[in-house]
């Protein structure tokens, strides 16, 4: 290829060369004619002489003009014939080429088409393994705890990094699953507690209920509202008839349902004065529900 640009210049100089022998004399005396007539000027409307050399020198480089512009024609000719020659064998060539050239390009395509639909099965069959395993598509990434892979990865990694990213995403749904039924079980001792505890509360009302009905002439002392710091006041027993269960006062609660109340998570003797004094904790009457809800404002770690 270099050498053919170094054969085309070389043609090209020789030509130049040629144009300017068939039309002047040299380049020399072809360049002392257009600095010299590149000079003239005519001072004034009756110059005569500077004007007559002007029209001279128009009429000496038009045929100069003429000379080169016909000289490069006859030059030309056989090239230009040359350059259809070689356009008709380049276009025979490529005659020759394109029908191959097609075929090749279309069986590229059909495995190309064949990668393609492989590379988008693969993504559908790794998009799917990864959300069954604990895996989520947020934005442009898939996320399992502190992994995540970016989705346009997934055509072109390798089956064994993929299968490390299945293992943890497995991994943490094993930790979900423990997690959640922790707090199952936690849920349902809550539950279970609160049961026993409205059992219970239910059982203590009756018996309020049942004493006050058989004496309705006693009264249960009232007291009044005292800061936490303070100890629970005394509370006087009524007398009770054979048969009938007494109300207990919270200082005897503890002792007589401490089998019963073993395990359940609240504080007992608050739960107990609640359920003697509801009107010390805002309760007009003793209402399961009210006490209920006292009960469970209760922090289980607190203590008389």
């Amino acid at each position: 290829m270099e050498n053919t640009e170094v054969q085309v210049l070389s043609f090209v100089d020789n030509l130049k060369e040629q144009l300017i022998k068939d039309t002047v004399v040299d380049a020399v005396t072809f360049q002392g004619i257009l600095n010299r007539y590149s000079e003239l000027e005519i001072t004034e409307v009756n110059d005569m002489v500077s004007y007559n050399l002007v029209v001279k020198g128009m009429k000496e480089l038009q045929q100069y003009r003429i000379n080169i512009q016909k000289t490069r024609k006859q030059i030309s000719a056989p090239l230009l014939s040359a350059q259809k020659e070689l356009i008709s064998v380049e276009n025979e060539f490529i005659n020759l080429i394109d029908p191959i050239e097609k075929k090749l390009q279309e069986k590229k395509t059909v495995i190309d088409d064949k990668k393609e639909a492989l590379a988008n099965e693969l993504f559908t069959k790794r998009n799917a393994l990864l959300l069954e395993n604990g895996f989520e598509l947020i934005g442009k990434f898939y996320v399992s705890g502190i992994m995540q892979i970016e989705a346009n990865n997934l055509r072109e990694m390798e089956e064994t990094e993929f299968n490390q990213y299945i293992e943890h995403g497995k991994k943490e749904i094993e930790r979900k699953v423990k997690e959640q039924e922790l707090r199952d079980v936690q849920a349902q001792k809550i539950i279970d507690e609160k049961k026993a505890l409205e059992e219970k509360i239910a059982e203590l009302t009756a018996q309020n209920e049942a004493y006050r009905k058989l004496h309705p002439e006693e009264e249960v002392k009232k007291v009044d509202p005292v800061l936490k710091s303070e100890p629970l006041p005394e509370l006087s027993r009524p007398k009770t008839p054979m048969g009938v269960s007494p109300m207990k006062t919270a200082q005897e609660m503890p002792s007589i349902n401490e089998d019963f109340l073993k395990g359940v998570n609240f504080t007992k003797l608050r739960a107990i004065d609640i359920i003697e004094n509801p009107r010390k904790y805002g309760l007009d009457k003793l209402t399961k529900d009210g006490m209920i809800e006292k009960i469970d404002s209760i922090n289980p770690t607190e203590l008389w």
